[in-house]
């Protein structure tokens, strides 16, 4: 048993999270600080949807990537707000949802397109060639990683964009585009 004066350390973080807040100028984050905090929740929540995604619990997640994909477009976080749906058509593609799948990676791609986000456009081709392949549809999915392929293949060429594939997600995302992109219909 603990002597009566012991401070759990936990009980001092408490103490410290209840503590009045200073008032002072110099003690207050900046409205940029504060800004930064809506952002940074919809980032993590994005995260955790991804690990439910690579998991295989993608229907688990749907409702969470529809919602922060929502928030991050009604907050003006355009780019936040594109990366959530293409997850979202993702995890819909995964939990065979092909109808709304597409309709999200659609809506996604002339987003992504009117945006100039190029490798999104990549990765958006690449989850419309695998709703095409799952519904047995090899001819157009080979369209759509053809389409993939080539735009990742004008990224590499660009200067300083030569390592794009270096990461271990896109060089996957790469190698399974390029093996659709071959196969025969």
């Amino acid at each position: 048993m603990l002597p009566a004066t012991t401070i759990l350390p936990e009980t001092t973080a408490l103490a410290a999270a209840t503590a009045p807040i200073p008032t002072s100028k110099a003690t207050q984050p900046s409205l940029a600080q504060r800004a930064k905090a809506p952002e940074a929740v919809l980032v993590s929540k994005l995260n955790l949807a991804r690990v439910a995604i690579a998991e295989g619990r993608s229907s688990s997640v749907v409702a969470d990537l529809r919602t922060i994909s929502q928030d991050a477009d009604r907050q003006g976080m355009k780019y936040l707000a594109l990366v959530s749906s293409v997850d979202l058509g993702t995890a819909m593609v995964n939990s065979k949802d092909y109808a709304h799948a597409s309709d999200v990676l659609n809506q996604a791609l002339n987003t992504s397109e009117k945006l100039g986000t190029r490798l999104q456009t990549a990765l958006i081709h690449y989850q419309l060639g695998n709703l095409l392949k799952q519904k047995g549809n090899s001819a157009d999915a080979a369209g759509e990683y053809r389409q993939c392929v080539a735009i990742f293949d004008e990224i590499k060429k660009e200067q300083g964009a030569e390592h794009t594939l270096d990461r271990a997600d896109l060089k996957a995302v790469y190698a399974q585009a390029s093996q659709g992109a071959a196969a025969k219909a």
